[in-house]
């Protein structure tokens, strides 16, 4: 009896990149006996089910411990540097070792298990094996731009207007002219931009599943897809489709996330000044051709075959 994972909105707002998270679990399952929401692990009283526990991990760390009718499977699993201190103890500590080997979406998860006495290793994201919503007959002719402002925008119009005054705000004009200027080439050819975060008010758990569906297959149509969320970049790389990750992040809740991600992907990296670099050549004039865009990097390869294994193989 298998289950996947769902999730709480948050702001009245809910993140496509969860529930691309969970296509690429449910992809491998052969029903979906349960939804089982990532904050309330501990809530769940049944029948034994396997649970593969992949994503980002948690907003509620004191709550979080999964329920022992739940048999898990680590991989692709993130814990964020914002919860560490309150998630690596009591149970949370004790159920981790139990269930070790833990497999980690990125290497800061990797060392901060390991400096707490649990074996754990590197797997990358399990949305790197969503290859089955791959196009290979599609015309891509879509150049997509899919939260390229780095996700710095406000929620509401007091909120933005008191940004303007923050060093922060100022910051964020900096890159996102530095940005306009590098994608100059391509902007007039671009498609209005997409976005991750979506209004979650009575859009139903099936409403959003679709939605994910819907953009993943529209990511594997496209000609190029220019990104900062990186629930969009590494599938694409899944579905063949030439993908661009824009780095603007500078935090450390949010450069915890990437470690071992970002080397499988061609990158613009935007410092708080302005300055741009990138991962791959550029044209002599220095700016961004979507006509002369290099081929993806293929290092995600060996990561995804390993991660269908481990995933088949904890289902039989």
């Amino acid at each position: 009896m298998p289950s996947l994972l769902t999730y709480s909105a948050r702001r009245q707002s809910y993140n496509v990149g969860d529930y691309i998270q969970s296509l690429a679990a449910r992809q491998f399952l052969p029903s979906v006996d349960h939804l089982l929401n990532r904050e309330q692990l501990g809530a769940y009283h049944g029948p034994p089910t396997k649970l593969i526990l992949n994503g980002w991990f948690t907003h509620k760390p004191e709550t979080w411990c999964p329920s022992p009718d739940i048999l898990p499977l680590f991989v692709s699993f993130h814990l964020n540097s914002l919860a560490a201190a309150a998630f690596l103890q009591g149970r949370n500590l004790d159920y981790l070792r139990r269930h070790s080997p833990i497999g980690c979406r990125d290497h800061d998860t990797v060392r901060l298990l390991r400096a707490a006495g649990i074996d754990a290793h590197f797997t990358g994201c399990l949305t790197l094996t969503l290859d089955r919503y791959a196009n290979p007959a599609a015309d891509r002719r879509e150049i997509l731009l899919v939260d390229h402002d780095l996700g710095l925008g406000r929620d509401n119009p007091l909120s933005r207007l008191r940004g303007l005054f923050s060093p922060r705000h100022q910051a964020s004009r900096r890159r996102a002219a530095a940005l306009r200027r590098f994608l100059a080439p391509l902007l007039p050819l671009a498609s209005p931009t997409t976005t991750h975060h979506l209004p979650a008010v009575g859009v139903s758990e099936a409403e959003r599943f679709a939605t994910a569906e819907s953009l993943l297959r529209r990511y594997a149509s496209a000609r190029l897809v220019i990104t900062a969320r990186i629930h969009c970049a590494l599938p694409c790389l899944a579905l063949g489709t030439p993908v661009l990750f824009v780095n603007g992040y500078h935090k450390p809740s949010d450069l915890c996330r990437f470690d071992g991600l970002l080397d499988l992907l061609h990158r613009v990296d935007l410092s708080p000044s302005g300055s741009i670099s990138t991962s791959f050549p550029l044209p002599p004039d220095g700016l961004l051709n979507p006509s002369s865009f290099p081929a993806n990097p293929s290092l995600h390869l060996p990561l995804a075959a390993s991660l269908r294994s481990r995933v088949l193989s904890f289902l039989r």
